[in-house]
């Protein structure tokens, strides 16, 4: 890993095990275990990801999973811790838009169309 290219958003974790392992920014892991969250992550749950799924087998959106993190509700104490809320708040967009240009990247053969 060391000679990898590391993008900016990406996380490397040393494991007492397997040595170093590189987390995306795409990755279910990523919002826990980014340094500046753990007081929005107490018990190392899982974030938003590309291939959450709900009990019934379908895929929710990024955005819909962000949109159940920023709810406002009685009990939801994320609301309650401001500018961190904020700093969170740009950081899942942009981990949307980093989604969006990957698949974009990836499709590019079958969203181009003959002009």
């Amino acid at each position: 890993m060391p000679n990898d290219p590391v993008g900016l958003r990406d996380i490397v974790l040393h494991t007492r095990s397997n040595g170093c392992r590189r987390i995306s920014e795409l990755h279910k892991a990523y919002d826990p275990l980014c340094n500046q969250y753990p007081i929005l992550f107490p018990f190392g749950t899982d974030g938003c990801s590309l291939q959450l799924k709900i009990s019934s087998g379908h895929k929710i959106p990024e955005l819909q999973c962000y949109g159940f993190h920023f709810s406002i509700k009685p009990d939801n104490f994320i609301m309650w811790t401001r500018k961190l809320l904020e700093q969170f708040i740009v950081n899942a967009y942009a981990k949307i838009e980093c989604g969006l240009l990957q698949y974009l990247r990836h499709q590019q053969g079958k969203l181009r169309a003959d002009s």
